[in-house]
């Protein structure tokens, strides 16, 4: 009896007992169990009282980061022991003290797991890329400090070991260690750069190092090889106390050499890979700015670069010591291609500001100080600076170098903002196919009115683009062709959008992927669904600073409101483009607005159109006249006008036919071939050939 009381009462000290002796034996239930084995730890005599140590490795295998339900399981185990050691090991970082995994598991937060010490591995881990032998320096640090009676910080571990050369370099020939501080210099490499780069006439000692297990192997890589990060960062920035440690200007002439070796596979490559373009410029350019070397071969590589209009990213990382500014041609370089592959996602404002600075620097060789000069010019067209575009534009076609073609279609485009038609046709005539002359020539025609021309000169602009295998001009005249069709047949224009959209894939062109949404909103204008982006699209086409796309959304929501017929909406809009355009730049777009909303004008026609601004009526854009073009006036429809449901609603008089009714989805079509109704030829992309006018 005395030892039953003794055991009841030692038992009613184990809080969670009866609830699990009256609980159903599932695994919720016994994932409690542990808490019965900590409570008879616990009871130990102090003398024979121990801490068991439980090793839980590989934890990545309990789940991933979305399943947690075994993870959750045993972390209930872990809570239910603290009389226990538990050592969990994985290549997957323990997230418990993490409060965002509320509701996951059952124990989250840094107040459930106050010791959690994740700042000191995750810094370790940052620093050693998993390699083995920086993770025992770590371990041997923590210790050290630990003697001392210190607490260990993070901070004690954000540096690198001088022991990690030794013990890396201490088994290396002096040929080896040779090419291992060469081919540091590099992003990756094979074997003929490593030791082209390591001024060696041998690859023997590449050969051997490649089997080391710091040089890693991608077989799918432009270059297969690639030496460990830890390694690489730590045999160029720490204290090297070899003795055939390399002084400064050894490591300039590796970077020479390893600069000059790149080149060399540069112009020894065959047809246009970008990826490899790419690639090369990265590490050249990494080398030549780190190094102050000369620009060489970089410079033909900016300009193929700059050729196809794709934009990838192209800035190599930042420079050791956080050093900035533009102080040598290569920082001067590397800034330019930088701003342009950003300018995709950034205000113009900011990328006019980057250019100044790059071109007021004057450090740049003739023909890539006109780059500069060039892109500067079209960011302040696209800012509406029209008088300080035209003088870059003007200095660079003056020049006559590889952009003055481009220079003068700038010149062309900013009489065509201006509204001086005649002018920007004239000189559209000249371009030829550098100068983009039918792109060009489709953006004069389509504001006449012209739709079927102005689609031909897009498509012929579109081809050529192919043949010439520029594949960002061809996106771009296809995104303007869509804008033709979806002004024109909201049918043809979902063929045409999807191409666009097909073009655009794998391309960073922000004004013409705009374009091409603005468009998709034309062809559904009358509907809804019209006005759900218009929003999105404005607080866009701001953001970006691109004057044009503003201006023709505007134009796109004018004809919207044109084809419901609402007047006083068009108005609205009219005023929108007034100020927006209070610069002179697409000043007529207004006047179109007016003319799609069947509005007068309150003075003349503010542009110098080709033939007249009564020709550009007749057909079609404020005719009054049924018969001109097949269109019908705006109010024709009687009081059915603008009605959703109506089979013809009062549609804009420009750019609709008479038949024009609600736009259908393609999906909702039936198969059918892609029709050339009013746009004359179009590429069939079943078989790339080009239907006739039809």
């Amino acid at each position: 009896m005395r030892e039953r009381r003794q055991t009841v009462r030692a038992l009613a000290g184990c809080a969670r007992l009866a609830d699990l002796l009256e609980a159903e034996c599932d695994l919720e239930a016994l994932s409690f169990y542990p808490h019965l084995l900590a409570w008879e730890l616990a009871q130990l005599p102090a003398d024979k009282r121990v801490m068991p140590v439980i090793l839980l490795d590989t934890f990545e295998d309990v789940g991933d980061r979305t399943h947690r339900d075994l993870e959750r399981l045993i972390q209930r185990v872990v809570w239910l022991m603290p009389n226990c050691f538990f050592v969990i090991t994985g290549r997957s970082r323990l997230q418990w003290a993490d409060g965002a995994l509320q509701g996951q598991l059952d124990y989250t937060g840094p107040a459930a797991w106050p010791g959690d010490q994740r700042r000191h591995p995750q810094v370790i881990t940052d620093r050693s890329h998993g390699l083995p032998l920086y993770l025992d320096l770590s371990v041997m640090r923590f210790l050290e400090i630990r003697r001392t009676g210190r607490t260990p910080q993070p901070s004690d571990f954000d540096h690198d070991f001088p022991a990690l050369i030794a013990r890396t370099l201490s088994d290396l020939t002096p040929d080896e260690r040779h090419v291992l501080r060469s081919i540091s210099l590099l992003d990756a490499f094979d074997l003929p750069l490593a030791t082209a780069a390591a001024g060696l006439r041998h690859e023997a000692p590449a050969l051997r190092l490649i089997e080391r297990p710091f040089v890693r192997e991608n077989v799918f890589g432009l270059w297969p090889y690639h030496l460990h990060g830890l390694i690489r960062s730590t045999v160029r920035g720490a204290d090297d106390q070899a003795e055939d440690r390399w002084s400064p200007r050894d490591w300039e002439h590796a970077a020479k050499r390893a600069l000059a070796a790149l080149g060399e596979q540069y112009s020894a490559r065959t047809g246009r890979d970008r990826l490899l373009l790419v690639g090369y410029l990265r590490q050249g350019l990494a080398l030549a700015r780190d190094f102050r070397l000369d620009l060489g071969w970089l410079a033909d590589a900016a300009w193929a670069y700059v050729g196809d209009s794709v934009w990838e990213p192209i800035a190599p990382p930042a420079r050791d010591g956080g050093a900035s500014g533009v102080a040598t041609a290569a920082d001067a370089l590397v800034e330019l291609l930088a701003t342009l592959a950003r300018r995709q996602h950034e205000h113009r404002s900011i990328t006019a500001s980057r250019l100044t600075a790059v071109t007021s620097a004057g450090l740049l060789p003739a023909d890539l100080h006109e780059m500069a000069v060039y892109y500067l010019a079209k960011a302040q067209r696209d800012l509406g600076d029209s008088a300080a575009s035209r003088r870059g534009m003007q200095l660079v076609a003056d020049g006559g170098g590889r952009l003055a073609p481009a220079a003068r279609r700038g010149l062309a485009h900013l009489a065509r903002l201006a509204g001086d038609f005649p002018t920007a046709y004239d000189t559209a005539r000249t371009l030829g196919w550098h100068g983009r002359q039918h792109r060009v020539k489709g953006d004069i025609l389509w504001p006449h009115g012209d739709m079927g021309p102005a689609a031909a000169a897009y498509a012929v602009a579109r081809n050529l683009a192919e043949q010439h295998g520029v594949a960002g001009e061809r996106a771009t005249s296809q995104a303007q062709r869509a804008l033709v069709a979806a002004f024109t047949d909201p049918a043809v224009a979902d063929d045409e959008i999807h191409l666009a959209e097909q073009l655009l894939t794998g391309l960073d062109l922000r004004a013409t992927s705009l374009i091409v949404r603005i468009a998709a909103l034309v062809r559904d204008a009358g509907t809804p669904r019209g006005l759900e982006v218009a929003c999105d699209l404005r607080a866009e086409t701001r953001g970006a600073g691109i004057t044009a796309a503003e201006a023709v959304l505007e134009l796109a929501l004018a004809f919207h409101h044109a084809v419901l017929g609402e007047q006083d909406k068009v108005r609205a809009v009219v005023d929108r483009l007034r100020e927006l355009t209070r610069t002179g730049d697409y000043a007529y777009y207004a006047d179109l607005a007016h003319y799609m909303g069947g509005l007068p004008l309150p003075g003349p026609s503010c542009a110098q159109w080709i033939d007249g601004a009564e020709a550009v009526r007749a057909r079609g854009i404020a005719s009054s006249n049924p018969a001109v073009s097949g269109l019908e006036p705006a109010g024709s429809h009687g009081p059915d006008s603008g009605r959703t449901g109506s089979k013809t609603r009062t549609a804009s008089p420009i750019y609709r036919p008479t038949n024009w009714t609600r736009p259908v989805r393609r999906s909702a079509l039936p198969p059918r071939a892609p029709s050339t109704k009013g746009l004359g030829p179009r590429a069939d992309r079943r078989e790339g050939a080009v239907t006739p006018w039809r």
